[in-house]
């Protein structure tokens, strides 16, 4: 078997800390040294390595998310960026193993954003933003900023909004910035002041807007801070916790209460800010008075700031992660929501946390030493709490134990039940959600992926080529299967530096380790390590099968100098080891079955390098002396005859004959040289001997001629022919002093290559060994590489990888050729069933026999035959269409297709109810399944992990209604999660916004911001709330009358005594002078809220006209609201959206021509389908009575033709990647022309090109 290019890991270098991402098909990703290692989290092992391009280590690494088109021109790429300690970027092409673009080196990069269309977008430690097209291999634009970042956050809800952090305390916020066109010459910028600024400066708010190449001066006195400190106040000491309600009043100040008027008194650290735009309005927050200041209680503080976090399901919410606090933010409210007070005494510092878009109850912690701490709150609340934490690494990182400090972390984005993390020794360590009998749901350690050990020196692959064995430094043998990249075994040996280990056999290999340091340059030169006249050699045979080390050499208790080398005869009977005795013994040949000394040999000086024979060699290519002869003859037919070479300082080759146990010395061989030889090979007729002045000799045996070739790489330190059956048996690595090596041809007596001419990586080796025509070589760096015969790549396909696993699964779709994976796609789709339609023989795609249609099914059927056990159980679960599409869509990452068809689910599983009548009673959202988990009462029944689920969790999304169980009650509606905002029903809407209005009111800052509120607390319909935020306005405002009447007027609408018709008369006034805010809230009062979402759609404030439906109308209404806007929205080119704002109110008609429109036949006919096996589209080609809507004035084809249309255009979709069942199956729904069509098509195939 031949063995492919890759990179076996070890341990890890400091530059790799935080280069670690996970894939949304679930594979993870570090960084090793320079080189890139992707591990499957299920089956934990490396399927592939990516090689590095340079010497530095990887310091960054981003996957892509790009949408997957269902489109021919497009191919799926597994697309990950990788970013070196110096800045240079290199996109990987993963499947491949090879580079797709590289980005010159620039500076070290603080974050690396990918954006649409290929983008990425590097923010560098000096402060400068660049922004690179991947795909034309271009530089966009770059944008300098005026002061070094640590830290870089871009908005999910804003792909143009930009948060970036500088260890002065200042947050730039970078909002006006296209994918063609830099920010403008201004962006914004914050400070998180200190809680005690000093009197001579003591309002921190006068911050200038920042101009290309300034410097923000600092601030005199005390403010010129070194840490953060925290938002909320914190009285007594400094270990004392946060307040347990931040939504309550703030506590009074020692020496003084906090005065209305003057809110920010009560707010020991703020964010000074200056108003730049509407989008996040940031307000100047004021500092509190010198001599207020002067009474507080001076807090600890957080430390420095090492990250900032958007929320990924809350607009304007950031966590600002410092090393002992977290700080909720919202920047609308431009105040502090909460703070997370970390206890130093207790907790190693933070490194990252992470936030969940399905769930935005929980926050995962990470500390430096591995501690894992989840972190809840209700959801009416800003209150976090410790649910559990999960030490499983944290013992061993403190202590450097078996796995090492953990250096990064990432979670799986389609199931955040499970967590990786990547250590300092090179371990990947899997963590699930589990849930224990009588204990609270906790991640725990599931699943270790052990890495080469450290001080590894020397090498041996096995005889098959299939496994190799290396040696550390503290005494450690590894097994390392070179198929799969995997360590098989570890075993401790010795208590010192394993020296040299050989095959005796496929099961035996044997190793050796000594006492002192002889240099190979002098043997002569010893050093015992204990200062005596002996030295200590240990010599062990280890059984691979067992594990059992038995010790040879028992008979020798002490030796006058430490073993040089060792080498085991062909046989794996006999071991020769050269000795550094200059005066005695140099050389014993050793029985190894009997642990018997056959000869000692002196008197030649140091032996420097010595070979046996190779495998079934001919003795009578050599000159043999009279004892030989008589030897040779006296011995019986069948034995074992071994030859023995070694090379000594009178440059001569020395001979000895093995034969049934006897030992005689042969012939010497001359060597025309004149330098000490460091380095011997055999293999066939050919003896190669490398010198210290870095010549190599090339004897041949069979015709007694010796050639010499200069190297010029410096001493040779090692040699190391390919297997003896290979093609290429007279290949030869040559190893050099430093580290260098190279791959010769012996028999032509030329350098094919070396490692420093192939790539732009330098790779300096340690050991070097074959498997089969691959090089395999121990680098400097702790990696064991399998490299290519020209030594330029150490990876790989990932379809050439082999597996120790007992059955092999699909990695990942997105490796399979374009065609193969579209046809997998559609197949999953639809099921792993036959069609339910089968054409006739004689006009059947299925029953043609083309070359290109059976190759296209038997890719299809390979592929399918690796699909996961998860996988196949899911889709035979899935109760439609709609799931098996969701399912497919998270088995190949399609993080587009998994929200789409999400939300189609969510609707169809509505409109079902509605058909059958059952009551509407969605879950509500203020406990999502994760979270009713983790804080039950009652104790969970055992479990595996949670969401154990492939691929990141693809078969068990996480959102809510991602993957409903087939099990679960019909009438149970799940909801949508908070990302998917107005998409949501109804009530969650309601409750979500509710919610923040209500923190919003209670923290809300100056009149304009009030006025926002006022308006928000209107179109919800809490009036109470309104009439006493608009009786705060003071007296000498002058907005206070406006507001009065406001208030009045407000009073009015609650009880029945309004005067309905003047209301609207002045809204409607209101409204034609411009004023649409103040008319829609007067439209709102009188509960004529369709009418103001008329208005508001004429000023074209479309969203907002939907948002107020949602949330004030019946469906009825709302839906003419939301009809209008998908109109528009298709109007102005959004054609997405718009299909989905027409599934959320299942007009499944117009959703289905929205589709046939942008030719989006794939998605279109799943739909067709998943509403016709519904029952939402009846069979007679009218939409179901439940729901007759369409969209509005959009004439719309008749359901029947637009049905088989879409139909034709799949079905020859589904012809042209090759899957023909499928194909068919379509084309015969898509009537006469689809009949028509499917013949045609068999003609043509009949016919052939």
């Amino acid at each position: 078997m031949q063995v492919a290019p890759k990179c076996v890991p070890g341990p890890l270098a400091k530059g790799n800390a935080g280069a670690v991402d996970m894939s949304w098909q679930g594979l993870l990703a570090y960084g090793c040294h320079s080189a890139v290692v992707v591990v499957h989290p299920d089956s934990l092992e490396v399927v592939q390595s990516l090689d590095a391009v340079s010497d530095e280590p990887v310091s960054l690494l981003r996957w892509s998310s790009e949408p997957l088109s269902d489109s021919f021109d497009q191919p799926y790429y597994l697309k990950l960026a990788a970013v070196d300690a110096l800045g240079a970027i290199t996109v990987w092409n993963v499947a491949d193993g090879l580079p797709m673009v590289r980005c010159p080196p620039a500076r070290p990069l603080v974050d690396l954003l990918w954006l649409p269309a290929g983008h990425l977008l590097a923010i560098e430690t000096s402060g400068r933003l660049v922004l690179y097209n991947t795909e034309a291999g271009t530089r966009v634009w770059a944008y300098g900023l005026p002061e070094p970042m640590n830290a870089a956050g871009l908005d999910p809800f804003h792909d143009t909004v930009l948060l970036l952090t500088a260890a002065s305390g200042w947050v730039y916020c970078v909002t006006d910035w296209t994918l063609e066109l830099p920010p403008a010459s201004v962006v914004r910028k914050y400070r998180i002041s200190d809680a005690a600024p000093a009197p001579a400066d003591p309002l921190d708010r006068s911050m200038s807007d920042v101009e290309p190449g300034a410097v923000p001066q600092p601030a005199s006195g005390s403010s010129r801070i070194a840490k953060f400190s925290s938002f909320i106040n914190r009285l007594g000491s400094s270990g004392s916790p946060p307040s347990s309600s931040p939504l309550s009043s703030s506590p009074p100040l020692a020496g003084g209460v906090a005065s209305r008027k003057d809110p920010h008194l009560a707010m020991p650290a703020q964010l000074a800010m200056n108003r730049r735009s509407r989008s996040l309005s940031p307000r100047t927050v004021a500092s509190a008075s010198a001599a207020a200041a002067a009474t507080r209680v001076e807090p600890q503080g957080g430390g420095k700031l090492v990250d900032v976090v958007y929320s990924l399901s809350t607009p304007s919410i950031v966590y600002f992660v410092l090393q002992w606090e977290i700080l909720l933010f919202d920047l609308v409210l431009e105040q502090a929501l909460c703070a997370i007070q970390l206890d130093r005494k207790r907790y190693a510092p933070l490194t990252r946390i992470y936030v969940l878009r399905n769930d935005p109850s929980l926050l995962y912690a990470l500390h430096a030493d591995g501690l894992v701490v989840c972190r809840s709150t209700p959801p009416n609340a800003f209150e976090y709490s410790v649910v559990w934490a999960s030490s499983a690494l944290r013992k061993s990182s403190v202590s450097g134990g078996p796995l090492g400090h953990v250096y990064g972390a990432a979670m799986a984005p389609l199931s955040p039940q499970r967590m990786a993390l990547v250590t300092s020794l090179g371990a990947v360590a899997i963590l699930d959600l589990i849930s224990p009998h009588n204990a609270s749901p906790r991640l725990a350690l599931t699943g270790t992926h052990e890495g080469l050990t450290r001080k590894l020196s020397v090498l041996a692959v096995a005889p098959d080529g299939l496994t190799a064995a290396v040696g550390s430094g503290d005494g450690l043998v590894q097994l390392v299967h070179l198929g799969s990249g995997e360590v098989e075994r570890t075993w401790a040996v010795f208590d010192t530096a394993v020296m040299g280990l050989a095959w005796a056999s496929s099961s035996c290999l044997v190793a050796y380790t000594r006492d002192g340091t002889p240099s190979w340059a002098d043997p002569t030169k010893l050093v015992s390590s204990s200062g005596s006249a002996e030295f200590a050699n240990a010599l062990v045979a280890l059984n691979i099968a067992s594990g059992r080390a038995l010790p040879l050499r028992t008979t020798v208790t002490g030796d006058a100098a430490p073993i040089t080398s060792l080498a085991v005869a062909a046989s794996g009977k006999l071991i020769a080891l050269a000795f550094a005795r200059p005066l005695h013994e140099t050389l014993e040949i050793w029985d190894m079955k009997s642990d018997s000394l056959l000869r000692a040999v002196s008197g030649h000086g140091p032996i420097r390098a010595l070979a046996w024979s190779p495998p079934n060699y001919d003795v009578s290519l050599t000159t043999l002396s009279a004892a030989e002869s008589t030897l040779l003859a006296q011995a019986a037919s069948n034995a074992l005859v071994e030859q023995l070479v070694f090379a000594t300082d009178a440059h001569i080759l020395l001979r000895y004959t093995v034969v049934a146990g006897a030992v005689h010395p042969g012939a010497s061989i001359a060597l025309d040289v004149t330098e000490p030889v460091t380095a011997l090979a055999w293999s066939s007729t050919l003896i190669v001997a490398g010198t210290l002045h870095g010549s190599v000799h090339v004897l041949d045996l069979a015709h007694n001629m010796l050639h010499e070739s200069a190297s010029l790489h410096g001493p040779v330190t090692s040699l190391a022919f390919a297997h003896p059956a290979s093609p290429n048996w007279a290949r030869l690595l040559v190893g050099f002093d430093g580290g260098g090596f190279g791959v010769w041809d012996a028999l032509a007596r030329v350098a094919l290559n070396h490692s420093s001419r192939t790539s732009g990586l330098r790779l300096l080796a340690s050991a070097l060994s074959w498997a089969g025509e691959n090089p395999v070589v121990l680098s400097l760096d702790g990696m064991l590489r399998v490299l290519d015969p020209t030594l330029s790549r150490a990876s790989a396909h990932m379809s050439q990888r082999a597996t120790t696993a007992t059955t092999l699964s699909l990695i990942s779709p997105l490796t399979l050729p374009h065609h193969v994976a579209l046809s997998l796609k559609a197949r999953l789709q639809h099921g792993l069933q036959p069609p339910e339609l089968v054409a006739p023989p004689h006009i059947s795609l299925v029953e043609c026999n083309s070359d290109r249609i059976r190759s296209a099914r038997d890719s299809l059927r390979a592929s399918e035959a690796n699909l996961p056990a998860r996988l196949r159980a899911e889709l035979l679960a899935a109760s439609g269409p709609a799931q098996r599409a969701l399912a497919a869509a998270s088995f190949f990452g399609d993080q587009d297709g998994v929200e789409f068809w999400t939300v189609v689910e969510h609707y169809v599983q509505k409109a079902k109810q509605a058909q059958s009548g059952a009551e509407h009673a969605p879950r509500s959202q203020e406990a999502p399944a994760a979270y009713d988990l983790i804080t039950s009462s009652a104790s969970p029944p055992p479990s595996l992990p949670l969401e154990d689920s492939r691929h990141g969790g693809s078969l068990a999304a996480t959102d809510s209604a991602s993957a409903p169980s087939s099990a679960s009650k019909a009438s149970e509606l799940l909801p949508l999660s908070a990302h998917h905002d107005l998409l949501q029903e109804r009530e969650a809407v309601v409750d979500r916004d509710s919610r923040l209005l209500a923190m919003h009111t209670h923290k809300r800052g100056d009149h304009e911001f009030t006025l926002t509120k006022v308006h928000a607390h209107i179109q919800l319909g809490e009036y109470p709330a309104a009439v006493r935020m608009l009786l705060e306005t003071p007296v000498d405002h002058p907005a206070y009358m406006v507001d009065s009447l406001k208030a009045c007027l407000v009073s009015a609408v609650m009880s029945p005594h309004s005067f309905v018709s003047t209301v609207k008369l002045v809204a409607t006034d209101l409204v034609s002078n411009g004023h649409v805010t103040e008319g829609v809230q007067l439209l709102c009062l009188i509960g004529k809220r369709a009418d103001a979402c008329r208005y508001m759609q004429s000023y074209g404030l479309w969203r907002e006209a939907a948002w107020l439906a949602k949330i004030g109308l019946d469906e009825a209404a709302a839906a003419v609201v939301f009809s209008a806007w998908a109109e528009h929205l298709a109007d102005a080119g959004d054609v997405d959206a718009a299909i989905g704002v027409l599934i959320s109110l299942m007009d499944w008609h117009s959703a289905l021509q929205l589709l046939y429109n942008r030719k989006a036949y794939s998605r279109a006919a799943l739909l067709a389908r998943t509403c016709v096996a519904e029952g939402l589209l009846v069979a007679d080609g009218d939409p179901a009575a439940t729901h007759p809507r369409g969209s509005a004035g959009r004439s719309l084809l008749p359901l029947r033709p637009l049905l088989e249309a879409i139909y034709l255009e799949y079905g020859m979709f589904l012809y042209h990647i090759g899957a023909m069942e499928l194909a068919e199956s379509y084309l015969l729904r898509a009537g006469p022309t689809g009949e028509h069509m499917l013949e045609c098509l068999v003609q043509s195939i009949i016919r052939g090109p």
